[in-house]
C-alpha cells in the first residue's frame, strides 16, 4: 500500500466528522510539471520525491458526517482497469466501514456517470450489511 493510500484519522469539527478516505494514487507525476511557474528551490523543500525523481500525487475524497447524514465528496479519478493504483474508493470506504450504499448524498467533482455508483455496487458485492 502506498503512503497516499494509507488510512487516515478522521476528524472532528464542531458537530461534523471529516474522514478522509483515499482513492488511490497517481504515481510517477514529474514535479516540473506540476511546479511548471515555480523555481525549484521554491517547491523542493516541501516535497517528498521517489527513487527516480518523481512526485506521488493521493486522489482523496472525503466523507462529512453529520448526525445520521453521510455525504460523500468524491474527487476521486475512478475505476480504471488499466491503472489498478486508482479507482480505491470502495475499498478505502470499507476499510473506514462506510457502506457506499449507506451514503446519504454522493456528490462528485468531476463529470465521471458511474463512478460513485460502481463503487456502491462494488463494496455491496463485498461487503455484508
Amino acid at each position: 500500500m502506498s503512503l497516499s493510500s494509507q488510512p487516515v484519522q478522521a476528524v472532528r469539527l464542531g458537530s461534523l466528522t471529516l474522514q478522509p478516505v483515499s482513492d488511490g494514487a497517481i504515481l510517477q507525476m514529474d514535479p516540473a510539471s506540476i511546479f511548471r511557474d515555480a523555481r525549484p528551490e521554491e517547491w523542493q523543500p516541501h516535497v517528498k520525491l521517489d527513487d527516480s525523481g518523481n512526485l506521488e500525487l493521493a486522489l482523496t475524497c472525503l466523507l462529512v458526517q453529520v448526525g445520521d447524514r453521510r455525504i460523500l465528496i468524491d474527487t476521486g479519478y475512478g475505476v480504471q482497469p488499466e491503472r489498478p493504483e486508482v479507482g480505491q474508493l470502495a475499498n478505502s470506504l470499507a476499510e473506514v466501514s462506510a457502506l457506499p450504499r449507506r451514503t446519504s448524498t454522493p456528490w462528485s467533482s468531476a463529470i465521471r456517470t458511474g463512478t460513485t455508483s460502481a463503487a456502491r455496487r462494488s463494496a455491496a458485492a463485498r461487503l455484508p450489511g
